[in-house]
């Protein structure tokens, strides 16, 4: 990644017709980025399928500049969802949330469209990474004492499902099994989660092949197991 200061830039998405927001070619939303951004497919608000209506409002500007241009432009143009102009952006722009508005419809999708995802092997190996380390947010922080105990108090009481449970109790287990690798080759394993380690695979899925949860990982099969509690 660059470590050029003057690496940012304010882009905006122009309308390909009139529609009851705006005319054909005013803006529909107004971003700060750097690199790719404007052009990722990665967001709330789509990008115009023509990237010949995505237009660079400014570049080479620093992260306080660019946020300084983004939050003129929305407040220029306005935002269509607290009624002051066309843009559908759900903040005023700067550093942060400022002046989103989410109704309960909008916090509804949200969580449905979260319920049940599930992210492939590889993203999930992704997300794991970049929180591992220096990148952890908790990276180098003592927890209080009394942090913990707001944690305790505000898990004391909690009902969990009798799926959760269960999945809980799994999870605490250990497991004596014999594994069979792709080329049909016998492991015998004590400890699954170094195992996991010593072959770089995934402590999870390997641990839901070991339960029966899923077939084969990778070609990795199951011949016997033993739970231990």
């Amino acid at each position: 990644m660059s470590n050029d200061e003057r690496r940012f830039y304010v882009y905006a998405f122009l309308r390909s017709k009139d529609s009851e927001h705006g005319k054909k070619y005013s803006p529909y939303y107004i971003g700060k980025g750097t690199r790719d951004r404007a052009m990722s497919k990665l967001r709330t608000v789509p990008r115009p399928a023509d990237k010949s209506l995505i237009v660079y409002v400014q570049e080479g500007l620093t992260e306080q500049e660019a946020f300084a241009l983004e939050k003129y432009c929305i407040a220029l143009y306005g935002r269509i969802d607290n009624g002051t102009g066309i843009l559908r952006n759900l903040s005023d722009g700067g550093d942060g949330p400022s002046g989103v508005i989410c109704t309960e419809e909008q916090r509804r999708k949200i969580s449905e469209a979260g319920r049940g995802r599930k992210h492939s092997l590889e993203t999930r190996q992704k997300i794991g990474d970049a929180q591992r380390g220096r990148r952890n947010h908790m990276w180098n922080k003592e927890v209080t004492l009394e942090t913990r105990q707001k944690i305790s108090e505000a898990n004391s009481g909690l009902k969990r499902s009798a799926e959760a449970r269960q999945n809980i109790a799994k999870g605490k287990c250990k497991y004596k099994c014999v594994l069979l690798d792709p080329k049909g080759n016998r492991h015998k394993v004590d400890n699954l989660y170094q195992f996991c380690i010593d072959n770089g695979l995934h402590r999870k899925l390997m641990r839901e092949l070991v339960l029966g949860q899923r077939k084969s990982y990778k070609g990795w099969t199951v011949e016997s197991v033993e739970i231990l509690r």
